[in-house]
C-alpha cells in the first residue's frame, strides 16, 4: 500500500519543481543571451559551470517530477521522496559556485593584489579605485 503522506509530498514537489522549471527556463534564455557578454567570460570556467548549471535546473526539475511519479507507481516510497528532492542539489552546486568566484563581486575585479572597478562599456576596461 502506497503511504497517503508521500502522495501529499509528490504533488507539492510537483507543483513546485514544475513552477521552478517553468521561470528557471525563463531565466535561462536571459543567462544564454547576457553571461558571455564580458571580455574574457567564455574562458571562465566558473562561468561556464554557472550557465551549465543554470540550463540545467528546469531539465532536473522536470526529471526530478517524472522519476518521482514513476517511483511511486513502483510503490518505492522512499526512493520517490528522494527523487523530488534531485533539484535541491543542482541548487546547492550553484551556491557553491557562487562562493568559489572570489575574483569578480559587484564589478569588482583584483588586478595586481588590490581590488579596482572595471567599466567595459566602452569596449576597453577603464579602471578606477572605489
Amino acid at each position: 500500500m502506497k503511504p497517503p503522506r508521500v502522495k501529499i509530498c509528490l504533488i507539492i514537489s510537483t507543483c513546485l519543481w514544475l513552477w521552478a522549471a517553468l521561470l528557471g527556463a525563463f531565466i535561462s534564455i536571459f543567462v544564454l543571451a547576457f553571461a558571455f557578454d564580458a571580455p574574457g567570460s567564455d574562458q571562465n570556467p566558473v562561468i561556464l559551470a554557472y550557465v551549465r548549471t543554470i540550463i540545467a535546473f528546469p531539465v532536473v526539475c522536470v526529471v526530478a517530477v517524472l522519476l518521482s511519479w514513476l517511483f511511486y507507481w513502483f510503490r518505492l516510497s522512499k526512493t520517490a521522496c528522494a527523487a523530488a528532492l534531485l533539484p535541491f542539489g543542482n541548487i546547492i552546486l550553484f551556491c557553491v559556485l557562487l562562493a568559489l568566484d572570489k575574483d569578480r563581486q559587484n564589478g569588482y575585479e583584483k588586478i595586481e593584489g588590490a581590488w579596482a572597478y572595471i567599466d567595459y562599456s566602452h569596449g576597453k576596461g577603464i579602471v578606477t579605485a572605489p
